[in-house]
């Protein structure tokens, strides 16, 4: 009997070491507002019309405090925001009635990602949000490179100018937001377009034209 009742302490005891180190596992790392510098968002707004939009959102540290600036095609609101409890929160007007959230999480690696993203938007004019976040020291510049697209929309970047296979014998102006993204004009039609990673070694470009229903993807020739 004596031997049984050693048997269940000592079952209690690795199963109570057990459960502390379950809970420990569960435990998420902290994420600071400073983590967020280097990284980039990239989403896409589908509207009730099927209209999809290009968002990006990334940010900067000024005067000790770190911005978060969202770009859409022909607009840009730049913001002060906090990551707390691993969220943060971009409210476009600042008046909430176009509020984007984000939950984030952390690898073993540090490395941080979108565990969830949310959209509240009080006209209710949209139809689905999708959002991924990159690091920005992920992808290089599109100065000087080549983009190749269905139906032959292919893209020429020099410097400071390009031309769009769509549109020709016009070029048009471009500045690099960061390096991979970038905004332009072309025949007075504002543009927008941003370089991720499909998969390790295939980079990919979304790209928008104001007024378009549709995304184009481009890859680098």
């Amino acid at each position: 009997m004596k031997k049984l009742q050693q048997t269940i302490k000592l079952f209690s005891c690795v199963l109570l070491l057990l459960l502390i180190g379950c809970k420990k596992d569960k435990i998420e790392k902290s994420i600071t507002t400073d983590e967020l510098l280097n990284h980039y968002i990239v989403g896409i707004y589908t509207g009730k019309d099927n209209m999809e939009n290009l968002r990006m959102f990334y940010f900067s540290k000024q005067d000790g405090v770190v911005k978060c600036t969202a770009d859409y095609v022909a607009t840009r609101r730049v913001q002060t925001v906090e990551v707390k409890n691993n969220q943060f929160s971009m409210d476009m007007n600042g008046d909430g009635k176009i509020v984007y959230t984000f939950e984030l999480g952390k690898l073993n690696n540090d490395s941080i990602f979108i565990k969830s993203a949310s959209f509240y938007n009080n006209s209710q004019d949209y139809r689905s949000w999708t959002c991924d976040m990159y690091k920005s020291s992920s992808i290089t510049t599109v100065k000087n490179k080549y983009y190749v697209g269905s139906e032959t929309r292919n893209i020429n970047f020099n410097t400071t100018t390009w031309i769009f296979s769509r549109i020709p014998n016009t070029i048009g102006t471009f500045y690099e937001i960061f390096p991979g993204a970038w905004k332009g004009q072309l025949s007075n039609t504002d543009f927008i377009g941003v370089t991720i990673y499909q998969a390790p070694t295939i980079v990919k470009m979304l790209f928008q034209q104001s007024g378009r229903a549709a995304l184009t993807t481009l890859w680098v020739d």
